[in-house]
């Protein structure tokens, strides 16, 4: 039976707490939309990268590591979880550091908006809870139980919407307006909540199960298991935060160049604050399904790598590439039809409705590069996801600084499209050729 499969089990419900937490976030968007503007949308969205940077150094690697370690262990698994926790611990709280004394000199110089420090600051308390959190759910995916990590990402939802909202109730009531910095705080409480949920269940997990027992002797062998998940996590989070990097340099480019294709300096925060804040979160509100897919295709394939698996390894890429742009092309009808009432009903923004109706596009592109992505990490090859994620951020950097102050916003629209067209050609030849 197909729900006797361990990774359409996990699928679905990864997809359920993803697709519930998005759909929640939705909402959330439009309340931040509504309370703090478009300008102070774009204010915040411009420390996202910082933000995404900092879990990429101290989380995203660690995690795929941890993932594809415990996939191919048989004994002690614990030992990968704890040396990644240290490892991450150490990471994390030397990053969360260097951003919180260094806030006004990284808002001021690189980010170029001096209203980011305070926002920095609030942001890098969140990154040790959340490195622990993000090893613990490595180890879960990797041994293909994905309850923990779903329920996880809901909890950590549901406090940070809630406490975003007592917040507005809070002040409302005192008269003052709700600050991005507000919505910073909700992030670093949702990731103190995902920790604390995250360790209790560990903790009884631990208490059922031998395999969770961390030996005198495997203490001792610490430093080569920190070897295995370096050489696996280094070359993995350098693939997140050149990435992040990109996402970051365009996100502080693109308000700058169209202030030179004549837009004033509010006219930018606010164009890019629904373009990036709204337009693009509704595009890929669907890929909460690849998404889930593509955190159990990586153990699936290192596990059948490891036993030379490569009929299974081939069947799974066919698959992926069908599901990706069938999945796709029907959420791009589906945008190109209702993109209009989405932006102008429930964002109230025509704006956005404009965004929305020019990138559908992107959803088959997005949707497939992102599986195969996926697969050639799984297939132990991250150097080639890095080669071509920096391909890909170098085609929309580069149009920025060339197209945007001649063509505007139009210019940024395309160059998305074809740096997600190139990316996923790119994944495709990658995978074809490393069977």
């Amino acid at each position: 039976m197909l729900l006797s499969n361990p990774i359409i089990n996990g699928t679905i419900i990864l997809t359920f707490a993803g697709g519930a937490s998005r759909f929640i976030g939705f909402f959330y968007r439009i309340f931040l939309t509504r309370t703090i503007g478009a300008e102070g949308l774009g204010i915040y969205q411009l420390i996202c990268p910082a933000m995404t940077l900092g879990y990429a150094l101290c989380c995203a690697g660690f995690q795929t590591a941890i993932s594809k370690l415990i996939a191919e262990a048989r004994n002690s698994r614990k030992k990968y979880l704890v040396t990644g926790i240290i490892l991450s611990i150490a990471v994390s709280v030397l990053l969360s550091a260097i951003i919180y004394l260094y806030a006004d000199f990284i808002a001021q110089r690189i980010i170029c908006e001096p209203r980011c420090s305070r926002l920095l600051q609030i942001m890098s308390f969140s990154l040790v809870p959340s490195a622990i959190h993000a090893c613990i759910n490595g180890c879960y995916y990797g041994l293909k139980k994905t309850a923990i990590p779903a329920f996880s990402q809901l909890v950590e939802q549901f406090v940070r919407v809630g406490s975003v909202y007592l917040i507005y109730i809070i002040k409302e009531s005192q008269g003052l307006p709700i600050q991005p910095s507000d919505v910073v705080w909700g992030i670093t409480i949702c990731e103190v909540a995902g920790l604390l949920f995250s360790v209790t269940a560990l903790y009884f997990t631990k208490s059922s199960s031998n395999d969770y027992a961390v030996s005198k002797q495997n203490i001792k062998k610490l430093p080569n298991y920190a070897y295995e998940i370096c050489n696996l996590a280094v070359p993995m989070s350098l693939n997140h935060f050149l990435l992040t990097l990109c996402t970051g340099l365009e996100n502080i480019l693109l308000p700058i160049q169209l202030q030179k294709y004549g837009f004033t300096a509010t006219d930018s925060l606010s164009i890019f604050g629904i373009l990036s804040g709204v337009a693009l979160p509704v595009l890929l509100f669907p890929s909460v399904l690849t998404n889930s897919l593509c955190v159990l295709l990586l153990p699936d394939i290192s596990e059948a790598q490891a036993k030379e698996d490569t009929a299974h390894i081939k069947n799974i890429t066919k698959k992926a590439l069908l599901y990706g742009a069938l999945f796709g092309l029907g959420f791009t009808l589906l945008f190109r039809f209702s993109g209009g009432f989405i932006g102008n009903k429930i964002f109230d923004s025509a704006l956005a409705s404009h965004y929305i109706l020019r990138l559908c596009w992107l959803c088959p592109f997005i949707y497939i590069s992102s599986l195969l992505s996926s697969i050639l990490n799984g297939l132990g090859k991250p150097k080639s996801v890095l080669f071509t994620n920096i391909l890909s951020g170098g085609i929309r950097i580069s149009m920025i600084l060339i197209a945007v102050p001649v063509y505007g916003i139009d210019a940024y629209l395309w160059s998305i499209l074809v740096a997600q067209i190139f990316s996923t050609m790119a994944c495709t030849y990658l995978v074809k050729h490393s069977n």
